[in-house]
């Protein structure tokens, strides 16, 4: 029952509800209870002001004694009041109720009421709640108001009222507050309960989804539009499951590329052999095609220790040893390992270094493999009789080194991607340049851990431009 959230909501909404509802309800009563108490005790000093003063008419004659009685049995029985009219000693002149007349004695005056009698005495309105210590045995609210002649106070009225009677009539009023409070209590939980299932319907589907997503179906999407923490859930899960898709598909994309980039050289070198050992191939050649097979065995060399660099770099347990470094000497260094290749293709080489020393903050090795690589990949794709530029230029706190080759432009749908593993324009596998195709992801990773930047350019007569940036010292 309590396992589910709605189920733990709808307990906690219901038990705040409750204690809600008792201590407002206790609190109205209490607050009702005195006002209703207060509103008797003036109702009964107005009932004993009218009736102190027809006594005082009635001593004056103004009135007769019977139309006196009359009047005080009226009041008494109009608002269920038992009304005494005493003199100061006690003498008791009219005793009614609301049923008519009523005994009392003067000695039950005395005992039980002289201390109002000396406060009246005084001009002074009384008041008193007495228990059972009374001559009516229950609880009984008491109020005395002087009868006034002539200036002088010659007499007192009593108005009593039985507190079970004002009890009764609390009852009542409880049972009314009561009622109010649960019908208040019935409406809140139906709609809490309903508000409930509006807030939880958002996030079953959360759950469904993020099930699906454990499944493996990165497309799954959450339609949740609100501008509440659920929406925003919902977009971060929009967010994630996009990502993941992203990284699922590279993930799917370089295990094809790594398989693919093994198995060739690998189905290359068995038939190679094959054909050595049964004598497919005439033994002259034997050399020949074993020196391709040892280029073959480079090539895989080569595309293992990228991976293991790609991997170290990737996973942070490749440290950079940040040193100042002359840029432009490392330039210079990493043309003259290409020499070989740029004269075997009658490339021009044009080289535009500002000041005879450069420095910059770097790891030198790792930006020699950052040059090295952009180098290789621009002499690649540099046709025979082309041009590769290499130039530096300055901001007040980076070096920006440029590598530009005059092959083929980059189309621009492809620029955004290649600097990602094995990514290849023409999207196959054909090998018309050699290589890993790991170079470019790596030259990103080694850029990223100094905490710089790469981009590259490409248009049709300008060629391509790869430009990174150094830290100037």
């Amino acid at each position: 029952m309590t396992k589910t959230v709605f189920s733990k909501l709808m307990i906690i909404f219901i038990v705040i509800i409750l204690i809600s509802t008792v201590v407002s309800a206790f609190l109205i009563s209490q607050f009702y209870s005195d006002e209703y108490t207060l509103r008797a005790q003036d109702e009964m000093i107005d009932v004993a002001k009218e009736v102190s003063t027809v006594a005082a008419y009635n001593y004056y004659n103004i009135i007769s004694l019977p139309d006196f009685i009359n009047l005080v049995s009226q009041q008494a029985a109009n608002n269920g009041d038992v009304i005494w009219v005493v003199n100061m000693d006690g003498e008791v002149w009219l005793s009614v109720g609301p049923a008519g007349e009523t005994n009392i004695t003067k000695d039950e005056i005395l005992k039980y009421y002289s201390g109002m009698l000396g406060e009246i005495q005084q001009g002074n309105i009384a008041k008193l709640t007495s228990e059972s210590n009374n001559t009516f045995g229950t609880p009984v609210l008491t109020v005395g108001m002087p009868v006034v002649v002539y200036g002088d106070t010659i007499g007192a009225v009593l108005v009593h009222k039985k507190l079970s009677d004002l009890n009764g009539a609390m009852v009542n009023m409880y049972s009314r507050i009561i009622f109010a409070a649960l019908m208040a209590a019935i409406v809140a939980v139906v709609l809490i309960y309903f508000l409930a299932k509006n807030i939880l319907k958002p996030l079953k589907k959360v759950t469904k989804a993020t099930a699906q997503l454990a499944r493996g179906n990165f497309d799954v999407r959450l339609d949740i539009n609100s501008e509440d923490e659920i929406g925003e859930l919902s977009r971060t899960f929009n967010s994630v499951a996009k990502d993941l898709g992203k990284y699922e598909n590279t993930r799917r994309s370089f295990v094809a590329n790594v398989s693919h980039e093994l198995r060739s050289p690998l189905t290359s070198m068995q038939g190679l052999v094959q054909g050595i050992l049964d004598g497919t191939i005439p033994k002259d050649q034997c050399d020949y095609y074993l020196g391709v097979v040892l280029d073959e065995t480079k090539r895989l060399n080569y595309l293992i220790n990228d991976l293991l660099d790609l991997s170290q770099i990737e996973s942070g347990k490749l440290d950079f040893d940040i040193e100042k470094t002359d840029i432009n000497e490392l330039i210079r260094i990493c043309l003259i390992t290409f020499e070989s290749k740029i004269s075997a293709k009658n490339i021009g080489v044009e080289v535009d270094i500002k000041d005879e020393k450069q420095y910059v903050l770097a790891d030198e090795n790792r930006v020699k493999q950052v040059m090295m690589n952009l180098i290789d990949n621009a002499v690649k794709f540099t046709p025979e009789m082309g041009t590769i530029k290499i130039y530096t230029s300055e901001s007040p706190a980076s070096v920006f080194v440029n590598v530009n080759n005059s092959g083929s432009p980059i189309l621009e749908e492809d620029l955004p991607y290649v600097f990602e593993r094995f990514y290849k324009a023409d999207k196959s596998h054909t090998r018309t340049q050699e290589g890993t195709g790991l170079g470019l992801s790596i030259v990103k990773k080694i850029l990223d851990g100094h905490g710089q930047n790469i981009w590259v350019k490409s248009k049709e007569n300008e060629g391509t431009t790869f430009t990174f940036t150094l830290k100037k010292v």
